[in-house]
């Protein structure tokens, strides 16, 4: 299972085109890629967005603090980030969280990448999703969001006053 979602997430990753090869993902973008019952999210978290983790408040999330407060930004994260499908049940999530510094582990950021999995009972044609984690600083009020299904590609930009999506409701 782990090798599955590895997998995926790489193939998410990959779909983003960066500037810099050091980034897992450039910060305010998230990309969802459909894998047969599943949908997998990279979502870059600006450090401002997420509550009471900075602990020196230098305006940076280190490694300690992503480990010191993980469940807490997991917790976070749930409650400014949805997906559902309504043409199908949603099952299971899970997430994890990285830095998104790939060369150096022990950089601080000012942003946190989120790696999320939701499965459906069945493949989601219409996935909606809404983020409502947006930062504080300047250039934290946009996402630019990336999904793929197949070979079906959309992107979009969500932002405070237009926070919600529904995707592939062309086909």
């Amino acid at each position: 299972m782990r090798y599955a979602l590895a997998l995926a997430i790489a193939l998410v990753a990959g779909s983003v085109s960066t500037t810099a090869s050091a980034h897992l993902l450039p910060k305010q973008h998230a990309t969802m890629r459909i894998v047969d019952n599943s949908a997998f999210f990279v979502v870059a978290v600006p450090a401002s967005a997420l509550h009471d983790i900075d602990d020196d408040s230098d305006g940076l999330i280190s490694p300690r603090e992503v480990q010191r407060h993980e469940q807490y930004i997991v917790r976070q994260f749930a409650r400014g980030f949805h997906v559902e499908s309504f043409d199908t049940e949603q099952e299971d999530a899970a997430t994890w969280l990285t830095l998104p510094h790939t060369d150096n582990a022990a950089s601080a950021s000012d942003y946190l990448v989120v790696l999320h999995r939701v499965d459906f009972a069945e493949t989601p044609r219409n996935p909606t999703v809404e983020i409502n984690l947006f930062g504080a600083d300047a250039g934290e009020d946009r996402y630019a969001f990336r999904a793929s299904s197949g070979p079906t590609v959309e992107n979009v930009i969500l932002a405070p006053e237009s926070p919600v999506f529904t995707f592939f409701t062309a086909s």
